[in-house]
This record gives structure tokens, sequence and C-alpha cells, in this order.
């Protein structure tokens, strides 16, 4: 990936930044945490980054931030 870009990738279909933020956050996707770009290539973790997606959300909400938008892992 160039310098500057963020594509999304995988059966996700999310942002690679995005998928950092939740491998760094979140336990239970720290079995991703020595290559998260490569392994949410994988269809079995799709459901999981999109789990963290949703947590993020609903923790945004939580707090009183806008539900979608930046979502990016606090």
């Amino acid at each position: 990936m160039a310098p500057g870009q963020d594509w999304t990738i995988g059966p996700a279909q999310m942002k690679s930044s995005l998928i950092k933020g939740f491998v760094n956050k979140y336990p239970d996707l720290q079995d991703m945490k020595d290559d998260p770009l490569r392994k949410s290539l994988l269809p079995e973790n799709a459901p999981r980054l999109v789990s963290a997606y949703f947590r993020s959300v609903v923790e945004n909400l939580e707090a009183g931030r806008p539900a979608v938008g930046d979502v990016s892992p606090a």
C-alpha cells in the first residue's frame, strides 16, 4: 500500500486504518495483531471486524458522539 493510502480491503471491505485500530483496541482481535491486514483478508475474520466496527459505533453513541463519521477507535 502506498504511503497516505487508506484502502478498503478484505471481505469486510473495511479501511486498513480501522482494521489496525480495532486490532490494537479490542482484546478479542489480538490473534490478528502480528499481521492485521493480511489476516483481514480471511473470510472468517470479516464478522469479527464488522463486530468491532459496530462496537465502536455503540461506544460513540454512548459517549454522545455521532454514530458514523469518525468511528476510528479512540
